[in-house]
């Protein structure tokens, strides 16, 4: 990459008031180190405990999405995932703007992502509560490397989500999750 390349792509994110961005293979080991940097930075804005908290909690949640199912990964048995994706942070007039991306695979899997997303995103509020201690109490789902609750969590800490797959036509597809809390 050209230095006029990379000057670009800094001024395209101090335009979209960008507070913080990581691309690039990612693990659970990284993820301490950017917790740190970005709890310093919305320390900086004296935001309500619980915005802080929510933002927190959103963040760690899309970025062990990332780490637990992105299709593009380091394979090296007996060793902590490392997986690629993006990451991207920033703030817009009262809001943060929480964006995470990263490849899948199978277009079962995008079908799959895709209900479930759909399904939270026509909950109220007290229906993803429910669902949430539902899950809590209920057997692991098959292929989840988690209590399978870390969407429900980014949809209920969320004033409101997005989310979107882009066909890249090799047989993946890029998925991404955007979360806005105010």
């Amino acid at each position: 990459m050209d230095a006029k390349t990379l000057f670009d792509m800094h001024r395209l994110m101090l335009g979209n008031e960008v507070i913080m961005t990581y691309s690039g293979y990612m693990s659970q080991g990284l993820l301490t180190s950017i917790a740190s940097v970005l709890k310093q930075q919305i320390e900086q804005d004296h935001l309500p405990k619980k915005v802080m908290r929510n933002i927190f909690s959103v963040f760690v949640e899309q970025y062990e999405n990332v780490v637990r199912y992105s299709d593009d990964q380091i394979e090296d048995e007996g060793k902590d995932d490392v997986r690629y994706g993006i990451m991207a942070i920033s703030k817009k007039e009262n809001s943060y703007i929480l964006n995470c991306g990263n490849i899948i695979k199978s277009e079962d899997k995008v079908k799959s992502l895709r209900e479930k997303l759909v399904n939270l995103k026509n909950m109220s509020e007290d229906d993803l509560k429910a669902f949430y201690k539902q899950k809590l109490r209920s057997e692991t789902e098959e292929g989840s490397k988690g209590a399978g609750v870390g969407l429900i969590e980014i949809a209920r800490k969320s004033s409101e989500f997005e989310f979107d797959f882009i066909d890249l036509k090799d047989g993946t597809s890029f998925f991404l999750l955007k979360s806005i809390l105010k």
